[in-house]
């Protein structure tokens, strides 16, 4: 998945769950939750991890899309089950 750098910003704003085991990380995290560090917090965070945050979202796309994926399939499967049995 190509994510565009400038995306990184709002990823974080989105999703917070990334690089929590990462110190510094974590450590950026708390300063943001100070009201007037927030912003700053998120550009030294989208700065420092960037490539790391586009590898975790990428992840993260992909388990929701493949969750998405089996539940429609599975949604579809039994629409057509029922038409069948509804029919014969």
């Amino acid at each position: 998945m190509k994510i565009p750098k400038d995306s990184i910003k709002y990823i974080l704003f989105q999703r917070t769950g990334y690089l929590k085991n990462n110190l510094f990380f974590r450590f950026l995290n708390y300063v943001g939750y100070l009201k007037y560090f927030y912003k700053l917090s998120i550009n030294l965070k989208s700065f420092f991890f960037s490539s790391k945050i586009k590898n975790e979202f990428s992840e993260d796309m992909a388990k929701e899309y493949s969750l998405i994926k089996n539940i429609f399939l599975r949604t579809l499967n039994q629409s057509w089950t029922s038409d069948v049995v509804l029919q014969g």
